[in-house]
């Protein structure tokens, strides 16, 4: 998909395009800022789990 916006802008610029190319600038940002706020709760998923009353890695191998 990306490589395929990245074919399109080309494209545009080649064709003589003077307008403004907003969708090539969201094409980065939206991806990564989704990454970011994925990576934000999986990290405040890990502490709440890492916690006394949550699973810890040793109680596990207990358990085995």
């Amino acid at each position: 998909m990306s490589l395929t916006f990245l074919i399109l802008a080309f494209y545009c610029i080649y064709m003589g395009y003077t307008g403004s190319l907003p969708w090539l600038a969201a094409m980065v940002a939206f991806p990564w800022t989704a990454y970011g706020i994925s990576q934000a709760f999986y990290y405040r998923k890990a502490m709440a789990e890492n916690t006394r009353d949550g699973i810890k890695f040793e109680s596990v191998l207990l358990d085995a």
